[in-house]
């Protein structure tokens, strides 16, 4: 490290600037700025992502406050524009290696996630309040998914109870060049819009306009399947869409975190109808694995049914732990 301190360990992964090395002294991962290490070098084979996409197999053997030197698999060649011979050496700038995954990762070591909660309660009325927002996500190199979930419920006496539920699933492989495919599953429950289930299934491709050391942002399109069951009478809609999005990570600016959303669709059979889905969450990591989360959630839809409005949106702060 720059401050002089030497780790010996095992790399499990990098991501977003963060090295985690597992150590004989301690269960838990150690967590170091990956601009802090001034050399490194590794015995084994690692799955390595730089800018634009480019994935390699190769092993670190030298490197200074600004570059590392890894001898490239032959295996990796297909990657890159420039041929090279297997004994030959190639130096990258720090910033351009984005992440860094054993070849071997056992499954529990690949799962991420974090779970925050707000409850408020007041004695007048009987007010209560419950928040939830959480995630849990499973990375490869090459594939991923993630389960989502966030809920808020309001119950106060001599007033109906609001509640709004919506999740998801989400599955993607990464292709070359910063191309990904995605399928995407999601449900909402809404009593604002008098939703009793809207669940959408999403097939379509994303490509990473931006994919920096700290900064991922991405464009998406595809096709949507929806079906929505209401309260009342108001009957069922099943419909098909067009949809458009966008995605934006930036993590780790100083213990900031921004992680933003917005889904656009454009009704295939019903003309004429426009509906979005936003969210954006800030987390500020106070402690480690600690965290205070504002998180808003949006949802506009033009032809809303009768006696709902159009728009609808929650804010949520809550606390909370990530693992």
């Amino acid at each position: 490290m720059i401050s002089g301190d030497l780790i010996l360990g095992k790399i499990k992964s990098l991501e977003y600037g963060i090295l985690k090395i597992s150590v004989p002294y301690s269960k838990k991962n150690l967590e170091v700025n990956w601009q802090e290490i001034k050399k490194i070098s590794t015995s084994e084979e690692l799955l390595i992502t730089l800018e634009k996409g480019v994935r390699l197999r190769g092993i670190i053997y030298a490197a200074t406050p600004d570059s590392v030197w890894l001898y490239i698999d032959e295996s990796s060649k297909s990657h890159l524009k420039e041929a090279i011979n297997f004994s030959d050496s190639l130096r990258f700038g720090k910033t351009e290696i984005l992440e860094i995954r054993e070849l071997k990762e056992a499954v529990l070591e690949q799962l991420t996630g974090q779970v925050s909660v707000g409850i408020n309660l007041a004695k007048s009325n009987r007010l209560r309040q419950f928040s939830l927002r959480s995630s849990l996500n499973y990375n490869t190199n090459w594939f991923g998914a993630g389960l989502t979930f966030n809920g808020i419920r309001s119950t106060q006496e001599a007033t109906n109870s609001i509640q709004r539920y919506d999740g998801g699933i989400t599955l993607y492989s990464l292709l070359r060049n910063d191309w990904y495919g995605i399928t995407r599953i999601n449900f909402l429950n809404n009593t604002e819009q008098l939703i009793a289930l809207r669940t959408d299934f999403k097939l379509g491709f994303g490509k990473y306009l931006i994919r920096k050391y700290k900064l991922d942002w991405s464009l998406q399109a595809g096709l949507n399947l929806n079906n929505e069951r209401f309260y009342s009478d108001f009957p069922s809609k099943q419909s098909t869409e067009f949809v458009i999005g966008s995605a934006v990570d930036i993590l780790n600016i100083g213990n900031f975190a921004f992680k933003g959303i917005f889904l656009g669709y454009a009704g295939l059979k019903e003309k004429g109808r426009i509906r979005s889905d936003s969210k954006l969450d800030i987390s500020y990591e106070f402690l480690d694995d600690f965290f205070i989360k504002i998180g808003a959630t949006m949802n506009y839809d033009n032809k809303a049914v009768k006696e709902a409005p159009n728009f609808d949106y929650i804010i949520q702060s809550t606390i909370g732990w990530k693992f």
